[in-house]
This record gives structure tokens, C-alpha cells and sequence, in this order.
């Protein structure tokens, strides 16, 4: 099984269904190093280091962090097969060098950066596996088409919920836990849901959501076990 991170707040429906399937749910507290809105998001804390379930979890020096941005998004990028996807300028250097080492051995070749002019890049990206991504931003869309051979979805934006915001988005509202995208609410009530179902499903993945708004949560994050 696994530990799952998520926002300490999160409604009970997700946590419960998580722990329901054996894995251990880990709340992510609040701290003071970063601004409310964001300060129990697991994504801002750590970075997984790769799509597979199996993949390492990078877990960040808090002490590190600044309060707004950008020092608060220097642990919050995508990390996609051979593809570091991130604010490159921002990007702390020691999760550089843990996502280097870990793609050399995963795929025995060097990593490739992708730079994006979004910070939050985690917060704007839902990894369904090694080369398949889904996004609202138009820039990420824009570079990592452009940089790399990963197929990403494109959707609507602005209809994911984010307290002390206008709104969220999809990365920080979902998550791949082992062959489920679990969606933290109600992710059939998006305008492109068939084409988002079919994206993932088309990866031989299920999906996972839950009858509440569909709410930006900071990601849902495993660490296998």
C-alpha cells in the first residue's frame, strides 16, 4: 500500500475513500512559511519524480521556502518521464539534482528541462502517466508540446474552486494513485469531462471523483510504500 498526502482540510469523502483502500492517509498541516491559501498543499512541500506510482517522493526543506511568490513554488514542479517541467529560475537545486538522478536510472539517459513562464506548474498539471498531461495553461501547453513528445489535453479553465481565490486548477485537484486519477469532487461536472475521461481512459486508467465541487487541494500525492 501507500501513504497518500493530501491537504489537511480536504472533505471527508476523499480521505475516507482512500483509507478504505488501504492506504494511509497523511494530512498535510498548515505552517507559517507560506501564504494561507496554500500553506496545507502537499505540492508545495514535495515533488514526485515521476508518473509511475512507484516513483520516488522529494520531500523539501520547509526552512527553504519564502512566503508568497515566487520562493514558495521552488518545490512545485512536473515531473514527467525523461521531462522536468518547471519555472526553471525558481527551481530548487537540490530537487534538480534527485529528479536527474532518479530519470538516469529510470530510463538510463539524461534528463531534459522544460522551462515554463508559470510557477505553479504542479498546481497547473494532472500527470496521468509517463506521456500523457492535462492542463488549462496555455503556456505549459505551449512548451511542453513544442519541447517534448508528451500528448497534452487542454481544457477549460476557471472551474476548479480554490478558497481565498477566483479559482484553482486541475493539477492541484487531482492526482494518480497506483491505475486511478482520483479528481478531489465532482470532475463530471466540467465542461470537457468526455474529453478528459477519454484521455485518461485511453491510457488504460480509471477515474475517481466525488459528488462536491471540484476543489484545488494542492495535488493528491502517493508515495508507494
Amino acid at each position: 500500500m501507500s501513504n497518500i498526502y493530501i491537504a489537511c482540510e480536504t472533505d471527508k469523502g476523499l480521505a475516507d475513500y482512500l483509507a478504505s483502500c488501504g492506504h494511509t492517509v497523511i494530512d498535510v498541516e498548515k505552517t507559517d512559511c507560506v501564504y494561507d491559501a496554500v500553506a496545507e498543499h502537499p505540492d508545495i512541500y514535495m515533488c514526485k519524480l515521476g508518473a509511475d506510482p512507484a516513483a520516488p517522493l522529494y520531500k523539501g526543506d520547509k526552512s527553504k521556502l519564502g512566503f508568497r511568490y515566487p520562493e514558495n513554488i521552488i518545490y512545485n514542479a512536473a515531473v514527467c518521464g525523461r521531462y522536468f517541467i518547471h519555472n526553471l529560475k525558481y527551481t530548487d537545486g537540490r530537487l534538480l539534482e534527485a529528479a536527474q538522478d532518479y530519470v538516469s536510472r529510470r530510463y538510463g539517459c539524461a534528463m531534459i528541462r522544460v522551462n515554463t513562464a508559470q510557477g505553479y506548474t504542479k498546481c497547473n498539471i494532472a500527470i496521468v502517466d509517463d506521456s500523457h498531461i492535462i492542463t488549462e495553461d496555455k503556456g505549459i501547453f505551449r512548451a511542453v508540446s513544442e519541447k517534448t513528445d508528451i500528448k497534452v489535453l487542454l481544457i477549460a479553465e476557471k472551474q476548479v474552486k480554490l478558497n481565498g481565490f477566483s479559482h484553482g486548477f486541475i493539477g492541484g485537484a487531482a492526482g494518480r494513485v497506483g491505475n486511478e486519477i482520483i479528481f478531489n469532487g465532482d470532475i463530471t461536472a466540467h465542461s470537457d469531462y468526455v474529453k478528459i475521461r477519454s484521455f485518461i481512459e485511453e491510457c488504460g486508467l480509471d477515474i475517481k471523483s466525488f459528488a462536491y465541487p471540484l476543489t484545488d487541494i494542492g495535488s493528491i500525492i502517493e508515495e508507494k510504500l
